[in-house]
């Protein structure tokens, strides 16, 4: 008996780390792909990208031409500034892209998250939104500053405080620019910006999506 349970606890343990992996590969995979739009449209219209928080960890994209964040430790960096993305020190369409990335869920209150975002679109002609999914085992139980989960679907973004988190874990400390990412040799930037991308990520290039916040 004892062994058929450890087989079992065994075989379940090993199914939830091949699905937390898949979930961490494709969102590593959604991060380049969409650093890779904003940076080359900044490039095509000669203004620079506006990352919003500091980058954690070496499989996340660069850091931005100016990286916005509430850690102090941003000062460190070139091109840092220390602000709130709710309320962002810079003026309307300063940016060609504003690439927020796993940003909102640390948010404390789903209103925020309206806040955020419509910040992102009045200070960029481009803004690409990203949040971690919403059923990732790390993301929703053991990142103890996800105070949110979010849903990105039918152009909406849906909002709900995360009751799950335990609190037991860690967030990756600020590491900075690492390597740059590779370019693509080819990149239909129009054919991107005009696709209003659901799932976990999304591209706006005018009016703010509808936050609806929800109770689970």
């Amino acid at each position: 008996m004892k062994s058929k349970i450890g087989k079992a606890l065994g075989v379940t343990a090993l199914a939830l780390l091949t699905y937390e992996g898949i979930v961490a590969v494709s969102e590593s995979i959604e991060r380049h792909s969409t650093y890779r739009t904003a940076r080359e449209y900044c490039d095509s219209v000669n203004k620079p990208l506006l990352r919003i928080g500091v980058r954690r960890g070496i499989t996340e994209p660069p850091m931005g031409d100016v990286t916005l964040d509430i850690d102090p430790i941003i000062e460190t960096f070139p091109g840092g500034v220390l602000g709130d993305e709710r309320d962002m020190p810079f003026g309307d369409k300063e940016f060609g892209a504003c690439f927020n990335e796993h940003t909102l869920e640390h948010l404390e209150n789903p209103e925020d998250v309206e806040l955020a975002v419509n910040e992102c679109v009045r200070v960029a002609d481009l803004t690409v939104l990203l949040a971690p999914s919403p059923y990732g085992i790390y993301a929703t139980f053991f990142c103890p500053t996800h105070n949110l989960r979010l849903w990105f679907e039918d152009g909406r973004i849906r909002v709900a405080k995360n009751k799950y988190n335990t609190g037991i874990g860690f967030h990756a400390p600020a590491i900075g620019n690492g390597v740059m990412i590779s370019d693509e040799s080819i990149i239909d930037i129009n054919a991107r910006l005009n696709k209003n991308r659901v799932g976990q990520q999304m591209i706006l290039t005018g009016t703010p999506p509808i936050v609806e916040v929800v109770e689970e």
